[in-house]
């Protein structure tokens, strides 16, 4: 499916019945009440949530016919075989992308009592999709254009920061690279971080490690570059 990573996350999840769901929160022995948040009359799992709460039933057979011919015996993955047996490629991407938009819109009722339209979020994951799909049809060089590193001036070293988050280890890497005005390698260097879980302060990071060789070596004509927009404005 040529999709974004989003989407293709909450199929996998989907697939394996590991949404937080009413029912499956209640499996993992969470107390909590598991009556549907619209309907408020039978258990929510994922079927009930995704494809058989009863004002689906127009929706699907204007967006993905083959699901009119479910039957009420299908469990979630019974239906995602339905549709890719009896479908097409396109109503499999189609069936994945509503249903994103609708547990999107169960997640806004369940979470903040608001209220949204299943044409809303339709709209929405279809909107999403075409963004997705018009990024990825751009040509090479429309890309290379909008994004490309530039040598610093004659006399300049540009000095590139960056960093990353390992959340689970509650670790961060910073790295940072050196070059001259033709593009050559003049220094590099990493290293690893404990405990830092803003990025914020990993990007600052970042340029402290970058800034400190530059100073002890004597260099004082530096062009810094980072995709941190709020440590570019400071």
């Amino acid at each position: 499916m040529q999709v974004p990573r989003r989407i293709k996350t909450f199929k996998w999840r989907a697939c394996r019945d590991i949404s937080p769901t009413l029912n499956n929160l209640r499996k993992k022995k969470v107390e909590v009440e598991d009556r549907c948040c619209f309907c408020k009359a039978v258990p929510e799992d994922v079927r009930h949530a995704l494809v058989s709460f009863p004002s689906f039933r127009d929706l699907w057979k204007n967006y993905v016919p083959v699901m009119q011919q479910l039957t009420s015996d299908m469990d979630f993955l019974d239906v995602i075989t339905c549709v890719l047996d009896r479908g097409t490629n396109s109503d499999f991407t189609m069936f994945f992308l509503i249903t994103w938009g609708l547990l999107f819109r169960r997640n806004k009722m369940q979470m903040e009592k608001i209220l949204i339209q299943p044409s809303q979020v339709i709209n929405h994951a279809l909107s999403l999709r075409k963004s997705f799909n018009d990024l990825r049809s751009s040509s090479t060089q429309i890309a290379k254009r909008m994004c490309y590193w530039e040598p610093p001036p004659r006399g300049f070293l540009k000095l590139n920061v960056d960093g990353a988050m390992f959340s689970y280890l509650r670790k961060a890497g910073v790295g940072v690279v050196r070059r001259d005005n033709k593009g050559k390698l003049v220094m590099a260097a990493s290293k690893m971080r404990n405990e830092v879980e803003d990025p914020a302060t990993i990007k600052l990071l970042d340029l402290l490690r970058g800034l400190q060789p530059c100073v002890h070596l004597g260099f004082s004509k530096i062009v810094v570059e980072s995709d941190c927009l709020l440590m570019v404005q400071e």
